[in-house]
């Protein structure tokens, strides 16, 4: 072995804790004990299903798909603003708060019915217009084909 190095013996056992601090009341003074227990019937529950509320996100979905598919871009906009109210609405029902949760279910309630209502107005100005531009353009040339396609756009070829 080297010079100036010692070996040291570690215990075998780990050192034990300090003894617990104990307060003794002085003669004549109360004491008040507390105990403090826990219930020792307990049940645990498993696979809890909570059913949650869809605060009208299916509706508003569906009415942002419609828009797209059909063409009702004006109520496209409002559909929209609805998917986000219920997501505010599912997530303070999340948080607790089931009278903000309401209230904004409420919101996009009207959204989406606001939304119905302008894209059937829009359903119905797409038919006037392709029903103006039909009889327009059938009256005036007797050789030419009007063609529409998924937006409401009106193509008119001339066959003369």
């Amino acid at each position: 072995m080297a010079e100036g190095y010692q070996l040291k013996e570690y215990p075998s056992a780990p050192p034990q804790p300090p003894p617990p601090y104990y307060y003794t009341p002085q003669q004549g003074t109360p004491v008040n004990i507390v105990v403090v227990s826990e219930p020792t019937d307990s049940t645990i529950l498993l696979n809890q299903h909570v059913e949650q509320e869809d605060y009208y996100l299916t509706m508003s979905v569906v009415m942002t798909v419609l828009c797209c598919i059909f063409g009702g871009w004006p109520s496209l906009v409002i559909s929209a603003i609805a998917i986000c109210v219920s997501q505010t609405a599912q997530d303070a029902a999340a948080a607790g708060d089931t009278a903000c949760a309401r209230k904004r279910a409420k919101i996009s309630l009207i959204l989406n019915i606001f939304s119905i209502i302008v894209y059937i107005i829009t359903l119905v100005i797409y038919a006037v217009i392709l029903a103006v531009a039909f009889t327009s353009v059938v009256g005036h040339r007797r050789c030419s084909h009007i063609s529409c396609d998924v937006l409401g756009c009106v193509y008119v070829y001339y066959n003369c």
